[in-house]
């Protein structure tokens, strides 16, 4: 019951000041509810209802990540711990402080190299004689086209999708050839097409892929999608994404596509 009260118990702290709202480095000041001269200028976690995953350094500067459990608090690092008593009257404590609590590995870094087999990967579109699956050349994939109608796109895996907000600010790269570059077909297609929970996304480069492997690089932020979109909008997809489309056929009639090299990093 006590453990109860204590949960429920309102903290002597409201916010004074939000900073980095909608990032997962949102912090905010405090002040005292009842004297508001009392102010805390120091960048606290605020309260995260849902779970929210919060990015910290140890000690060496390398970013770890702690859980946010109820209320508002500072981290404690791990020379605070001992004070913890005569700090819980004012802040509630957030799990993971202890670093034999940290939860590692919360950065982006999605790799499809295709070292030794498909990855999952598949095809969507008039190719491949409506086999999904496509060819595995060795160390890339290849598929060709079925000269039916509409465009072919290679579909990234699961490890593609889910919540990939860690990726904001980062980049997605990938290699592209086609084995011709006659009778381009650039007209309106998206070269990347992002499913989400909140719609989709397409983006297109000014460029097509050569007879030889062709870099492409997109920077993973709101910027130059096929709509135009706000930072909250964009971070919303990329929290809920259901799939990732990299388009394969750049030529009007017969064509062999090939990609490589698919990394989202930042």
């Amino acid at each position: 019951d006590k453990i109860q009260e204590q949960v429920k118990a309102q903290s002597q702290w409201a916010t004074n000041e939000e900073i980095g709202e909608g990032t997962k480095d949102f912090r905010i000041t405090v002040k005292h509810i009842y004297d508001a001269d009392i102010v805390m200028y120091e960048k606290v976690f605020p309260f995260a209802a849902n779970k929210k995953l919060y990015q910290v350094p140890d000690t060496a500067g390398m970013p770890h990540y702690v859980k946010a459990s109820f209320g508002g608090d500072k981290i404690l690092s791990a020379d605070d711990v001992n004070d913890w008593e005569a700090k819980k009257g004012q802040f509630y404590k957030l799990e993971g402080t202890d670093p034999s609590e940290y939860i590692e590995g919360i950065q982006c870094n999605i790799r499809s190299l295709f070292e030794t087999d498909d990855e999952g990967w598949t095809i969507t579109g008039d190719a491949q004689n409506g086999n999904a699956t496509p060819n595995y050349m060795g160390g890339y994939i290849q598929a060709t086209d079925d000269v039916t109608g509409g465009t072919w796109y290679f579909n990234a895996p699961s490890k593609f999708s889910g919540d990939l907000s860690s990726c904001y600010g980062g980049v997605l790269t990938f290699d592209l050839t086609q084995n011709r570059t006659d009778s381009p077909a650039m007209e309106t297609y998206r070269d990347i097409i992002i499913y989400s929970d909140y719609g989709e996304i397409g983006f297109t480069f000014a460029y097509a892929p050569k007879t030889t492997w062709t870099a492409f690089k997109k920077e993973i932020n709101e910027t130059g999608w096929n709509e135009n979109l706000t930072k909250e909008e964009f971070q919303n997809i990329l929290s809920t994404v259901t799939g990732i489309r990299i388009r394969g056929e750049y030529r009007n009639g017969y064509d062999i596509g090939s990609l490589d090299n698919v990394i989202m990093s930042n």
